[in-house]
């Protein structure tokens, strides 16, 4: 749970959200969840084991690099991570139009799936059980 990671902030919070408004975004323009999962494990990977920074407050063993920022927490999102910092959001946003522009058709749920289920009848019988 993100509230208990050392150095959460709100900013913190909204901005994993925010990836997960994108990580929808993707499900519904690609019609599965591998560009997102593989957004995602990128990100952390970059972060923990890669550069050697917090990823949402917890750090990795193991790292390539130690890295370290310094300057305003609102700029490097830190002791949190830099999914905390106001560049994020920008990151974000930016990858919000890309994907969106990238990705112009929605595939899920897919059209024909969705008429049907509009059309099945909706029943509150309940199913039958058996006797053991």
């Amino acid at each position: 749970m993100l509230f208990r990671s050392p150095g959460w902030t709100p900013l913190g919070i909204a901005t994993v959200a925010g990836f997960g408004l994108i990580a929808c975004l993707l499900l519904q323009r690609t019609g599965d969840l591998w560009l997102a999962f593989g957004l995602h494990a990128a990100w952390n990977f970059g972060e923990a084991f890669l550069f050697g920074i917090p990823c949402s407050g917890q750090m990795g063993e193991g790292q390539l690099m130690h890295g370290s920022f310094h300057g305003p927490n609102w700029i490097t999102g830190m002791p949190f991570g830099v999914e905390a910092g106001w560049p994020n959001v920008v990151l974000m946003l930016l990858w919000w139009f890309a994907f969106s522009k990238w990705l112009p058709n929605i595939n899920y749920p897919r059209p024909d799936d969705a008429r049907e289920l509009m059309k099945a009848p909706v029943t509150l019988e309940q199913p039958e059980t058996r006797a053991v």
